[in-house]
């Protein structure tokens, strides 16, 4: 199995958030529980029973009717993905 540093979940998407937060188990869940009510909009967890170091919820949203909406919110989705990593001096994210 591959070993990142960071694994990126869209906090948005239900769906994937829980999926991912299953797989790692129950102390991810109660960070998460814990970090979603500091109401920040990016936050990480402990890695939990993943192989990784943290795992990144970052919020995604697109306008569905602007379609130019979806290139820069993907864009600032992945940016703000890679300057977390880096600030925090890791280096490989999945």
């Amino acid at each position: 199995m591959c070993q990142v540093d960071i694994i990126v979940v869209c906090s948005t998407s239900e769906l994937l958030r829980n999926a991912i937060i299953a797989k790692a188990g129950p102390q991810v869940q109660t960070e998460y529980n814990a970090k979603k009510a500091s109401n920040r909009q990016v936050y990480t967890t402990s890695n939990g029973t993943l192989p990784c170091k943290k795992i990144l919820f970052i919020p995604w949203t697109v306008n569905p009717s602007d379609p130019t909406s979806l290139k820069t919110s993907l864009s600032e989705f992945v940016s703000t993905a890679i300057t977390y990593t880096s600030k925090k001096g890791y280096n490989t994210l999945g």
